[in-house]
């Protein structure tokens, strides 16, 4: 079979479930007929994953007359969401796989959508498939700005404040602290915590079963660390997890885009994209026997 183009895709009338079907069963076979479960949410829109993914997601799996004896492979394209979000979702995904799923990433999993690919048992990646940091974004007017960077602000201007010499004012700095409010601040300290502490506990239930809690810590700072990936935005691929884990800890497989599995996924990942874009659909979560969708027409 041909590679897909963009150009062909955008060249048909509509992009419906009927042919992204069929795709989904080839993407099975290739993977011993694991039970495929796709997740995707719109970039560049409003669309985060949420508590109502978890509950699509359940009516899917629940209704399925096969995902309960088979092992599940989830595709997942995100831009992220709600991190207890990302770990019910994991939890249902645990349940129904009996703690063994595995996640695809086809083009972009970041956010609280890599939270999702850590509580696999493994990570199947291209080399330009891209995960993300994990920690808290705040939203400011239409900027997302990492909670890592106020809470930074916010102390850098405490810890001058408290080695003010006698003769220095402080007034400037008070100034500047009346735009904080020390309540958020601590829940933004609270919020990244959260992320990094789910992290830990679904990769100690997954990959990293015979791993201690400190190593786990250390292991995931590629992820959890703002001072490593330097910006939320920051792409995170297979080459750098494999380069921080020196020690072969996550279970990852590498799919090269010569691969003849990769035209199917691609062609899946490709349609979904322009069905959403087409259709204003927010979110979509299908498998071979059933499709859901949130927004759009």
């Amino acid at each position: 079979m041909p590679r897909i183009t963009w150009n062909k895709v955008k060249g048909e009338i509509v992009q419906d479930y009927s042919l992204r079907k069929p795709l989904i069963s080839k993407i099975s076979k290739h993977f011993d007929h694991r039970y495929v479960v796709t997740l995707y949410t719109r970039f560049g829109s409003a669309a985060v994953i949420g508590d109502d993914d978890q509950e699509m997601l359940i009516n899917l799996l629940g209704g399925s007359k096969t995902a309960l004896s088979h092992k599940i492979l989830l595709l997942i394209n995100s831009p992220g969401g709600d991190p207890l979000a990302a770990e019910r979702i994991i939890k249902a995904l645990a349940e129904y796989s009996d703690n063994d799923y595995w996640a695809l990433v086809p083009g972009t999993a970041k956010s609280a959508a890599t939270m999702i690919c850590l509580g696999a048992t493994k990570v199947i990646l291209s080399p330009t498939s891209e995960l993300g940091p994990i920690d808290l974004q705040i939203i400011r007017g239409n900027t997302l700005i990492p909670a890592y960077s106020i809470i930074t602000a916010y102390d850098n201007l405490i810890d001058k404040g408290i080695k003010l010499k006698e003769d220095q004012r402080i007034e400037p700095i008070l100034q500047q602290l009346e735009g904080f409010d020390a309540s958020q601040i601590e829940h933004f300290r609270q919020v990244n915590k959260l992320s990094e502490d789910i992290a830990q506990k679904v990769l100690r239930k997954g990959m990293c079963k015979k791993l201690k809690a400190a190593d786990v810590k250390e292991l995931i700072k590629i992820f959890s660390d703002p001072t490593k990936s330097k910006t939320h935005g920051r792409p995170i691929y297979y080459s750098d997890i494999k380069d921080s884990d020196k020690k072969k800890n996550f279970t990852l497989q590498l799919i090269k885009p010569t691969d003849k599995i990769w035209e199917d996924i691609t062609e899946y990942h490709t349609r979904t994209i322009f069905h959403l874009t087409q259709t204003g659909t927010l979110k979509l979560i299908e498998s071979d026997e059933m499709s859901y969708s949130a927004g759009g027409q």
